[in-house]
């Protein structure tokens, strides 16, 4: 077999010279339109962090560290000097409040001091009922009137409770009874009517017997009147609760016909 040797290329290299410059690149051939790739750059993807480096020479902080601790050295001088002045002065502001209270309050208490009424008898007269078989009757029906002071110049009273009251002759009790409730405005006076009567089993006295039966004037011999009742004492700045027993001792000139006190004593008692 024949040995073939390759043939040398007839080639010639060509090597610039050093002090030529590099010749230009071979022109691009001109895109064509319909085999052209434009490529677009991609936007960040989201939550992307850019870090921008920059010398240390060139950062400044507005303002400097040397002023935020001035500024810090006046705030602090300044909220310790007003702190206790305000304290000082929230004191002073709640001591004056107190005061003013206590002086408003002191002032109405004064005022407003609930007095109890006046109780005096102005008529005392027996009514004598017709005999009767019921044991139920009544034998005799005593009506007194009394006169009721309000002294309070700026409350009301008003007068409740159970409102009863009884009649007695040497400690004996000889008729008893209840009467309807009633006011008084300030400062006022009313009459107040309560008819006593006496039981059908109450029987009286000898010397009372005698008194309604004879003709003639003569002293009495005495007697006594006790009533209990509620007091309400209001007014726009107060109102005060009692229950208070109102006694009298009394005299009259005849248990008969035209009756006259002709002597009293009554006190009303705080119970």
């Amino acid at each position: 077999m024949e040995e073939r040797v390759p043939s040398a290329r007839s080639s010639t290299e060509y090597f610039p010279p050093l002090d030529s410059p590099p010749s230009s690149p071979p022109s691009s051939p001109p895109p064509s339109h319909h085999n052209s790739i434009i490529i677009k750059p991609l936007p960040p993807p989201p939550g992307s962090t850019f870090v921008i480096q920059t010398s240390r020479d060139q950062v400044f902080r507005v303002p400097p560290p040397e002023n935020s601790k001035i500024v810090e050295s006046y705030v602090k001088q300044n909220q310790t000097k007003k702190g206790p002045a305000n304290c000082i002065w929230i004191l002073i502001a709640i001591a004056t409040v107190g005061v003013s209270l206590g002086v408003f309050f002191g002032v109405i208490a004064a005022i407003y001091i609930p007095e109890i009424p006046e109780f005096e008898i102005t008529q005392f007269r027996v009514d004598p009922t017709p005999p009767s078989h019921d044991k139920k009757q009544p034998k005799h029906v005593y009506e007194i009137t009394l006169n009721v002071k309000n002294p309070n110049p700026r409350m009301d009273v008003s007068y409740g409770g159970d409102r009863y009251g009884l009649l007695s002759f040497e400690h004996r009790k000889v008729a008893d009874g209840k009467f309807e409730p009633f006011s008084q405005e300030a400062e006022h006076s009313s009459n107040l009517k309560i008819n006593l009567k006496q039981s059908a089993k109450v029987e009286l006295p000898s010397e009372m017997e005698k008194s309604m039966n004879s003709t003639k004037s003569k002293m009495a011999e005495s007697l006594g009147f006790k009533m209990f009742v509620s007091l309400t004492i209001s007014s726009w700045a107060k109102t005060s609760h009692k229950d208070i027993s109102v006694t009298c001792t009394f005299k009259v000139n005849t248990l008969a016909k035209d009756t006259r006190i002709v002597y009293q004593e009554c006190s009303a008692d705080v119970q």
